[in-house]
């Protein structure tokens, strides 16, 4: 339909807009809400490629709204797992990446699910900024309590920093692989960040 009027105050337009940040907040509130699911604190045996998957189309709407193509990989693997862990990894990434993609023009998530002899393997990776410099002689400190790479730049970057990060996601996401008495290995990426979980099987 036709609007003559200041386009400010186009009611096509706002309606269009309100119907998209309902969809918005719609997905955001599925991947939340299904995470935390009573069923989903209780171990179960199952595909997990088959959980990620959901996961991540989960997000999907997000993430095209911030133009991030999210890639799933991998094959079929039956597990022992607590769906709200997996979601907890999964989410904690991708909220990260979001956010140090912002810069980046190309943005790619990628996800790859594997078994390798007894171990069951996530690859978690994003194309936006590497590790801050700070952390590149010991990079495992990014997982520790109250550590954090985001940063907002004051004063236009001239006198100093401040943190914007809470420094819980991803040691979070380290106590979850440690209860699974698993192990992180970091992965030596210029263009971006990224980590392999290994889960014993």
């Amino acid at each position: 339909e036709q609007y003559d009027g200041d386009e400010d105050f186009n009611p096509f337009k706002m309606i269009s807009d309100y119907k998209e940040a309902d969809e918005l907040l719609s997905s955001w509130i599925s991947v939340v809400m299904d995470g935390l699911a009573s069923s989903s604190f209780n171990k179960q045996q199952g595909d997990i490629y088959l959980l990620i998957s959901e996961i991540a189309n989960k997000w999907k709407p997000l993430l095209n709204k911030k133009h991030i193509n999210i890639k799933l990989s991998g094959e079929k693997i039956i597990f022992n797992y607590s769906a709200v862990d997996i979601y907890l990894i999964l989410n904690n990434f991708i909220l990260n990446s979001a956010w140090f993609l912002e810069n980046t023009s190309d943005r790619k998530i990628d996800i790859n699910v594997s078994e390798e002899e007894n171990y069951l393997l996530i690859k978690l990776a994003n194309n936006g900024e590497p590790l801050n410099a700070k952390f590149r002689n010991n990079p495992y400190i990014i997982f520790d309590a109250g550590v954090t790479s985001k940063v907002n730049i004051i004063n236009g970057g001239i006198s100093s920093k401040t943190a914007q990060g809470t420094g819980l996601g991803l040691w979070v996401v380290k106590e979850i692989v440690d209860s699974y008495f698993g192990q992180i290995e970091i992965l030596d990426k210029n263009d971006g960040f990224g980590f392999i979980i290994k889960l014993p099987r």
